[in-house]
């Protein structure tokens, strides 16, 4: 039989009174107004019932703004540092004489009364030492895109057709609203929505643990008539006004952590309002539904499963064991036994604890991916070949003298290019051994030949044409490759192979191996649905219905560990790879890197040079991609300190959850020790049992959050290094996983502050409130003393 208890309110009221009180403070509470300040009075009646959720909400309003703010700090911040160094949207690169004077004729020949109307302000020159010039175009600023156009369509035709083509390159500024300001609020809006779905969880929880203590008064309300709507009016009334409360301190405190962050930056600060009713809009809405599920919840349970439910004052599940508790190892067996009752409140808190230390992980891999993405190597510059007659042999060597050139220039680190073409494209297979593509599954489809040895064909390959300069660069750059590279072209029927796919090692090669190229020799798949397939789809039709001579080729070296997309490298020499592909192998791009250390001065003067290089040869375009500026710019704002700092606050955020759950929760359950206390149990043992729950509480948090965390953080770098990549969301950087050596550390350090550090000072309450009572009962004693002598 299970033995129940209430926890029914001391002072003895009528179930009329009741209901009378109720009906008067439903009228009382019929307008927003009166609502908020019946709240109000007893929240600051009683500010003690109600100190957890005042902090919570504060915390959570502080964090908010500062999150706002700090997004509207930065936007500024890369706006100044752009427009120091860039007062142009568009420049006209290197225009012959002719083209400089078609077009400062033109600029020139516009009354001033027009020029307010033009697309355009203003247009700067730039005479270089080869006699030709810079042209620098600053946009009138209302509509860049329009105004770019028109600009383009309408005023350079003209231009471009005085001479040779036009090469426009366009500034960070001309970017800044559709691509860096985008940026900063996507980001922000992304750790908004998800800090605000945290703190949601973290005050749902806290209200959850709230109306498990007052079940039996609002199943007193409840069987008095109240439902849902009356319920939830009072309680998101209280919320509301703790938000009111806690708003414009919130608001201060974010504000100036925001012009500390931002003292030695030399960002200019002003008090916006835009975050500060967002920040107000988003504490409402949290409170408002935080309050709203449990209530409802709570609203649908009938009212004498409320008033008749166990509570947390119950000691065991039966009489008989409550008879013999102290005959089983009190307070260890005792305490054990309690937390199996309190298997649900327990759960609760240690999904909370492990949600939190899963996001901790996860953000500081994610903290991991921007330092690596930030640190990777990108082209600066792609150089842009137009061979109105394309010769192969004359082309790469045109390509091969201009990256000579290039890396002459102080400032260029080196220069890549690449002539390959993919197996899909060729609509052709490569043919491995079911040993070799064994961690391959998702990759390849079954295949048999007639020898028996092959046993798995892939086309997520593609044919790399590589001679003597690009061997050379790819043995450089390769930090990790098995075999001997120059038996590629000392060897015929030789390949290098690399291993990975989305950066992660797919395929099991080793030199020496032998692999099958399909050549195909008549394709019977329309271009339509072609198009529409994807790979492995194409490469089951193409094994069924299509006929292919098969080439066996021996593996001469493997690359593995190198950033990779969604295709292995199948390197060849310039002949094999004309027999495969029947195309002729030569380049048109040419991907130009610069050194490390650099400042805009140095860059203006590469990038002129780049272009002057580029310009000794047959027709060529400069495209710059603008990395330099966007690493610049991530550097200043310390995106990767940010997201550590995040996850850091994120995770403080569990102790102060599992605190005010547990200061909720200890008070329940202090009848209980006045219980214990009735029944002979000592003051050792009931301060044992304190410290004895804080070490189980310890331990079970340890290992709940260890586990998961790990995996979390397993999942994380999976998902930046692999999964993303995959589907084109984000770049292709590679990443090595490393367990931080202070991840266990930290979870025990914060398990602590969790699970004992509040039984803890429920301990040194407890044995406060025994010195008390030893006062209490001396002074009784000499009372009593005293009496009898007065008697006697």
């Amino acid at each position: 039989m299970e033995q129940t208890t209430s926890n029914a309110p001391d002072e003895r009221i009528s179930p009329e009174q009741i209901r009378q009180t109720w009906l008067d403070g439903g009228r009382r509470r019929g307008h927003t107004a009166g609502q908020l300040g019946g709240a109000g009075r007893n929240i600051l009646r009683n500010p003690r019932s109600y100190i957890n959720f005042i902090i919570a909400i504060f915390i959570i309003q502080t964090l908010l703004c500062l999150l706002m703010t700090v997004a509207e700090l930065d936007n500024r911040t890369a706006y100044r540092e752009i427009t120091e160094h860039y007062d142009y949207h568009m420049q006209l690169r290197s225009i012959s004489q002719p083209q400089y004077a078609e077009l400062h004729n033109l600029d020139a020949e516009i009354p001033l009364d027009w020029r307010p109307y033009l697309p355009y302000k203003s247009i700067t020159y730039e005479r270089l030492a080869d006699g030709r010039y810079h042209a620098y175009i600053t946009l009138r600023g209302n509509d860049l895109a329009l105004e770019r156009q028109q600009v383009c369509d309408g005023f350079l035709e003209s231009v471009g057709a005085a001479g040779e083509s036009l090469v426009i390159s366009y500034t960070p500024l001309y970017n800044y609203l559709t691509y860096y300001a985008v940026n900063i609020r996507v980001e922000t809006g992304w750790a908004v929505f998800l800090f605000s779905a945290l703190s949601l969880f973290m005050l749902t929880t806290l209200y959850n643990a709230r109306l498990n203590h007052e079940r039996f008064q609002y199943g007193i309300y409840m069987a008095c008539g109240a439902g849902f709507r009356q319920l939830f009016t009072t309680a998101v009334g209280e919320m509301l006004f703790i938000v009111l409360l806690t708003a414009l301190p919130a608001v201060i405190v974010a504000n100036v952590t925001a012009v500390v962050l931002y003292a030695g930056t030399g960002t200019e600060y002003s008090l916006r309002l835009l975050p500060l009713l967002l920040t107000w809009l988003l504490g409402v809405l949290i409170a408002f539904f935080a309050v709203w599920m449990p209530m409802r919840h709570l609203s649908r349970r009938p009212p004498v499963a409320l008033l008749a439910a166990q509570d947390n004052s119950n000691l065991v599940t039966s009489p008989r064991r409550s008879l013999h508790i102290f005959g089983r190892r009190f307070p260890s067996h005792y305490e054990a036994f309690s937390l199996w009752r309190y298997r649900r409140y327990l759960a609760g808190l240690l999904c909370a604890s492990v949600l939190f230390a899963a996001l901790w992980l996860g953000l500081i891999r994610v903290a991991d991916f921007r330092t690596v993405l930030a640190t990777a190597s990108a082209p600066e510059f792609t150089v842009e070949f137009h061979p109105t007659a394309p010769n192969a042999t004359t082309l790469n060597e045109n390509v091969e003298w201009l990256s000579s050139d290039l890396e002459a220039i102080d400032g260029v680190d080196h220069c890549e290019y690449k002539v390959s073409t993919s197996l899909m494209a060729k609509r052709t297979f490569l043919a491995v051994t079911a040993k070799a593509a064994r961690h391959a599954g998702a990759y390849t489809v079954h295949f048999e030949d007639q020898s028996g040895v092959y046993g798995a064909a892939t086309n997520y390959a593609e044919y790399v044409a590589l001679n003597e300069d690009s061997l050379r660069r790819l043995t450089e750059r390769t930090a990790s490759m098995e075999g001997d590279p120059a038996r590629l072209l000392s060897e015929e029927n030789t390949v290098i192979l690399s291993t990975s796919l989305h950066n992660a090692e797919r395929f099991d090669f080793a030199p020496g191996d032998t692999v099958l190229l399909a050549v195909n020799t008549q394709s019977t798949i329309t271009t339509v649905p072609y198009l529409t397939m994807n790979n492995l789809d194409l490469l089951r039709i193409i094994l069924s219905d299509e006929e292919f001579i098969l080439e066996e080729y021996t593996v001469a070296a493997v690359v593995h560990d190198e950033a990779a997309g969604d295709r292995i490298m199948i390197g060849v020499d310039h002949g094999t790879y004309e027999d495969l592909t029947g195309m002729e192998a030569y380049t048109t791009a040419l991907d130009v890197y610069l050194a490390d250390e650099m400042d805009f001065g140095t860059l203006r003067t590469v990038t002129d040079r780049v272009q002057l290089a580029a310009n000794d040869y047959f027709s060529t375009t400069v495209v710059s991609h603008g990395v330099f500026f966007d690493n610049y710019l991530t550097a200043f704002r310390n995106v990767p300190g940010r997201i550590v700092v995040a996850a850091y606050l994120i995770l403080t955020m569990m102790p102060l959850l599992c605190f005010f759950s547990q200061q909720i929760f200890y008070g329940k359950r202090q009848k209980e020790w006045y219980v214990l206390r009735a029944l002979g149990a000592s003051r050792a043992s009931r301060l044992r049992l304190l410290l004895m729950s804080g070490c189980i509480l310890t331990a079970v948090n340890l290992v709940v959050m260890l586990l998961p965390g790990l995996l979390a953080d397993r999942l994380a770098f999976k998902l930046c290094n692999e999964w993303l990549p995959a589907g084109g969301f984000i770049p292709s950087v590679l990443m090595e996983y490393r367990l931080s050596p202070a991840v266990i550390p930290v979870l025990l350090l914060f398990a602590v502050i969790s699970g004992f550090i509040p039984c803890l000072i429920e301990y040194v309450r407890a044995k406060r409130a025994f010195v008390q009572e030893d006062a209490l009962e001396r002074a009784l004693q000499e009372e009593r003393d005293c009496a009898k002598k007065g008697e006697v």
